[in-house]
């Protein structure tokens, strides 16, 4: 009976386990579909290891080679920035956009992934950049200069 006892409790612990494996893999896995960002510090790293070609592509206006650095997703450009998405996190109203633009007068500015907050002027100094949070709900945006006309922003909605 004791003999019997021990193989269940060998059985049910060894599929208690490999449930939680299952979990744990599923949870990870998951985690990498809602959140492809790269971090503050992987973004000012690649900044400032590649800069001469995303500089190159800025002043040729053809950004293929910035577009093959990895953690670059897009690349949106129009008259007041470059702007360089590189990932997000969360879905729906929980979103959290990151990466790195650069402003050629070398000012802040409001923009993320191709879209604008319209605003520039509304930046405050926070920390070591600027940012815009919003009263009336929790929509935010910060961005801090990397270096000359380069800029790591992030914008939360």
């Amino acid at each position: 009976m004791k003999k019997e006892m021990a193989i269940g409790c060998g059985i049910g612990c060894g599929t208690s386990l490999l449930l939680v494996i299952v979990v744990v893999s599923f949870m990870m896995w998951f985690s990498n579909i809602i959140d492809d960002s790269l971090s503050k510090k992987e973004i000012f790293k690649l900044v400032k290891d590649n800069y001469s070609i995303i500089l190159d592509d800025i002043e040729e206006k053809d950004f293929s080679d910035t577009e093959k650095l990895k953690g670059v997703q897009e690349v949106y450009s129009d008259t007041e920035i470059v702007d360089v998405y590189c990932g997000g996190s969360g879905f729906g109203s929980a979103t959290s956009y990151y990466g790195f633009y650069y402003s050629p007068d070398g000012l802040p500015k409001d923009s993320w992934c191709g879209s604008s907050f319209g605003r520039p002027e509304q930046l405050k100094p926070d920390g070591e950049g600027f940012s815009i949070k919003y009263s009336n709900d929790d929509n935010c945006y910060y961005t801090e200069k990397i270096r000359d006309n380069f800029f790591y922003y992030e914008a939360h909605f």
